[in-house]
């Protein structure tokens, strides 16, 4: 249950959370699926932003975590 609260408050703020780290309008291209074990899925529009995403995953995880504290997030997966 405590998870999909989670992936809820991930998910209401990932617009904002997008622009902030990336300083583009494209979060439409992934978008967060599923909170599991510590885990976020994200799913991307196709294995070009998977791609992306991978090579900007160290990024993307430290942002993660700095912005959603209580949330516990260890890894980033990326699918399409």
């Amino acid at each position: 249950m405590q998870e999909a609260l989670d992936l809820w408050e991930i998910k209401n703020s990932w617009e904002d959370f997008w622009l902030i780290n990336f300083a583009d309008n494209q979060q439409d291209k992934a978008q967060p699926a599923g909170l599991k074990k510590s885990i976020l899925y994200i799913k991307c529009r196709n294995s070009i932003w998977v791609n992306e995403l991978r090579f900007k995953q160290g990024f993307l995880l430290s942002r993660l975590q700095k912005r959603f504290k209580r949330i516990k997030i260890e890894q980033v997966r990326f699918y399409c």
